[in-house]
């Protein structure tokens, strides 16, 4: 359940969300110092905390929840933080490759999908899965543990 050297997804977002909450507060008070001061402060503790707990993005994932806050008026902006903070997180494993999560904030128009096909991306997700874990076990011979 807790492994001191790695945590999932859920350990980065709620850390994020924390920076999140403590960036919006500085927005409306700025406790004598600087709006900007503060946002760096509070991104620098985030990115320590997630280092430190082992966070599934490590301090990129909360580079990349607080860039894309900071400029959530300008999908141009937003583009270029995603892309360049992909990149670099995804630069040895896969080239960077990461890149590429920039196109669907491109086109993002703002507004909600259809929602006919809504059951079957519930679906996908751990049906894809669990077919990528048969093919390891019956292809590749390779166990679950």
């Amino acid at each position: 359940v807790f492994d001191p050297m790695y945590q999932n997804v859920f350990f980065e977002l709620f850390i994020g969300f924390l920076i999140l909450c403590w960036i919006e507060r500085a927005e409306k008070r700025t406790y004598g110092l600087k709006e900007m001061d503060l946002v760096c402060l509070y991104t620098f503790i985030g990115c320590g905390a997630a280092v430190l707990t082992g966070a599934d993005y490590n301090a990129v994932g909360i580079l990349i929840i607080v860039f894309l806050y900071r400029f959530r008026n300008s999908r141009r902006k937003q583009t270029v933080a995603a892309g360049v903070l992909g990149f670099i997180e995804t630069l040895f494993p896969t080239l960077g490759a990461g890149a590429l999560a920039a196109v669907p904030i491109w086109f993002y128009n703002g507004k909600r999908g259809k929602q006919q096909a809504k059951f079957l991306f519930y679906w996908f997700y751990p049906l894809h899965l669990f077919v990528l874990f048969l093919i390891r076990w019956y292809f590749l011979g390779i166990p679950l543990a």
